[in-house]
């Protein structure tokens, strides 16, 4: 029987998804495998944990990989210098760094082609059963779910910013609409608007120190690049679910860890 495994923000931390999915005796032939976004950035090995699950994918897994909003940064570099790349020219350090932060230039320096496939190819957000799998968050205007950036072409600017903000959702205003960038008074948690319209949903995309469960929302960012842990949402086949998490080496992040960590609304 199939069991679905979801894994929260792994960011580079290869070494702890490796140790995570032994310590859920992760069966590739067997289970379903969803990322919630973000494989890349911050912690020290983002290609090769991109390559890792390319890998998995060529010995027949399930895997599901669910954009996240550094995965989005990557994607606008590289269709903006689509042809350097192609032609196995390095950007300059500079470039890269502003782009994609300090190890930008090291890890596209390891991307292979079909490490660019797999971000390309990425989701939006993953539904299966009563669970709804996403990065960051959901807006209350939102009432379709287009798998990918491009269903949403025939969509206005504003609706593809909206569908694009599946990726960065931290806040709402309270009419449920989504903020301006820049944008900070009289917002609210988007959990606290959402109505359960598609199922529980899983997101990544806000670190918090224990997995935070909200209403009808779960989310497994457990901060691992901040020396937490990295944490994975199981669902058994009768539908149970629950939690595992594995400790985090080191602090790899090269910027200091969020406020909120240090004040997990609701600890689980």
């Amino acid at each position: 029987m199939t069991r679905l495994l979801v894994i929260g923000d792994v960011h580079g931390c290869l070494i702890e998804l490796e140790n995570l999915l032994r310590k859920l005796r992760y069966q590739v032939q067997q289970d379903k495998l969803v990322f919630v976004g973000d494989l890349l950035n911050k912690g020290p090995s983002g290609a090769e944990t991109l390559s890792f699950v390319n890998d998995l994918k060529d010995d027949g897994g399930e895997v599901i990989y669910v954009r996240g909003n550094h995965d989005e940064k990557y994607l606008q570099f590289y269709h903006q210098f689509s042809k350097r790349l192609r032609n196995g020219e390095k950007p300059p350090r500079r470039l890269c760094q502003g782009w994609l932060g300090p190890d930008g230039q090291s890890t596209i320096s390891k991307m292979k082609s079909r490490d660019w496939r797999l971000l390309l190819e990425t989701p939006l957000s993953f539904q299966t059963g009563n669970l709804t799998v996403l990065h960051g968050g959901l807006s209350s205007k939102i009432h379709c779910k287009p798998k990918h950036l491009l269903d949403s072409k025939s969509f206005t600017s504003k609706r593809r910013a909206e569908i694009k903000s599946l990726m960065y959702i931290r806040k709402l205003r309270k009419d449920g609409s989504v903020p301006n960038q820049n944008e900070t008074r009289g917002l609210v948690p988007w959990q606290d608007l959402y109505d359960g319209r598609f199922g529980w949903v899983v997101y990544g995309h806000q670190p918090t120190s224990h997995v935070h469960h909200r209403g009808h929302t779960i989310g497994i960012d457990t901060a691992c690049c901040y020396g937490n842990r990295l944490t994975a949402l199981v669902q058994e086949p009768g539908s149970q679910i629950y939690w595992e998490s594995v400790s985090a080496r080191s602090y790899y992040a090269n910027c200091p860890p969020p406020k909120r960590l240090k004040y997990a609304a609701t600890a689980v």
